[in-house]
């Protein structure tokens, strides 16, 4: 398997593993960057990505997948070059906004660190050794009762098996109005239609990805004993290094990211 690059510049200085094996880097493509809805909140984020495969077409995406394994990781070079780059950018948001936390575990060091375009890393450090990518992604646009079915298939699932998909993505499909009624949807169509780039990645990608953060603990309880104790969502500590949901405008988003897109007043 020669998918590349192995390893990222680190912001804190040295070398990050890009994942701990390229079965596991395989398997992260598959259920974020090819797996619905996440995969729409990465067209927005990996530039390229869509020239790669289209992701609001399921079949292709399926496609995708079948001969990124039968090929060995071979096919996948330029998506996964994306997933590398994207996760090194990051890392290197992170660390200079310090929206980055550490944590120890028992034998390991965790650090979880925000992006500004809402990718969220998970890093490992054992034995004095680099610390290792466990898990990058977009959180928001997951479908957590598809991660939990993935889950619960263990060896039975099948390596091209997209169990991840969820049932709606960013914007509504055709017919699925929901909540909302015709002329609210058309108004909300409208509306979105007239923004930029980074207004569609501020909106669909990034709010819903600090939204997760806040939504999330850290801190548990033992159904049991009623004791709380730590417990592995290490990300639920980025709350205390985000600005106030009030400050974090997109025209600060803006700033931080070092952007000038013009704003659209919605």
């Amino acid at each position: 398997m020669t998918l590349l690059p192995t390893s990222i510049a680190s912001p804190a200085g040295g070398q990050v593993r890009v994942f701990r094996s390229p079965e596991a880097a395989l398997s992260h493509v598959r259920d974020h960057l090819l797996t619905a809805p996440e995969c729409e909140g990465w067209a927005l984020v990996a530039a390229g990505y869509a020239a790669i495969v289209d992701p609001f077409d399921a079949e292709a995406r399926w496609r995708y997948c079948l001969e990124m394994h039968s090929s060995a990781g071979n096919s996948c070079a330029d998506l996964y070059g994306l997933y590398a780059s994207a996760i090194a950018t990051a890392l290197g948001d992170a660390w200079r906004l310090k929206w980055w936390v550490e944590v120890d575990r028992p034998a390991a060091r965790v650090a979880a660190a925000l992006g500004t375009a809402g990718l969220l890393v998970m890093l490992e450090a054992r034995d004095g050794q680099p610390p290792c990518v466990l898990t990058a992604y977009l959180p928001g646009l997951g479908a957590a009762e598809r991660v939990r079915a993935w889950a619960s298939r263990g060896a039975d699932a099948g390596p091209c098996d997209l169990l991840r998909e969820g049932g709606t993505g960013m914007r509504r499909r055709r017919g699925e109005d929901g909540a909302l009624g015709r002329r609210e949807r058309l108004a909300q169509e409208r509306r979105e239609g007239a923004w930029g780039p980074e207004r569609r990645l501020f909106h669909r990608v990034f709010r819903p990805a600090v939204q997760f953060v806040r939504r999330s603990h850290y801190l548990a309880s033992d159904p049991l004993t009623g004791l709380r104790h730590q417990g592995r969502g290490e990300y639920a500590l980025l709350k205390g290094k985000l600005p106030s949901t009030r400050s974090l405008t997109f025209e600060a988003w803006c700033t931080l990211r070092g952007s000038h897109e013009e704003a659209v007043h919605e």
